[in-house]
């Protein structure tokens, strides 16, 4: 298990894809990254599994969600360990702040 405090997390996949599974906030939350894209996603109602939740269901209030691109084709399946803690962390950080996902 990874973090302290309110991130709680371990790493179910270490390549192609990258993926995670933990709590942030006492909210479960999932993180994949495949091909050149990557996610992080909560689930904000007790009951719902945030790796089948899309980002489609952010206005109905039932997920956080945030992805983004790294460049080169492959590049979010072979990221590091350490790359995708990085990413995680950042994410956390800002739900436990209140932002939104995309500001």
């Amino acid at each position: 298990m990874r973090g302290d405090g309110e991130l709680q997390f371990e790493f179910t996949c270490l390549a192609a894809p990258v993926q995670a599974e933990g709590t942030v906030g006492g909210r479960s939350f999932y993180f994949r990254a495949r091909g050149d894209t990557w996610e992080f996603t909560v689930a904000e109602q007790d009951g719902d599994d945030p790796a089948e939740l899309s980002r489609a269901v952010v206005p109905e209030g039932k997920v956080w969600h945030r992805e983004g691109t790294l460049p080169g084709k492959f590049e979010a399946s072979w990221m590091t360990p350490d790359d995708a803690t990085a990413l995680i962390n950042e994410c956390a950080h800002d739900y436990l702040l209140g932002k939104k996902p995309y500001e």
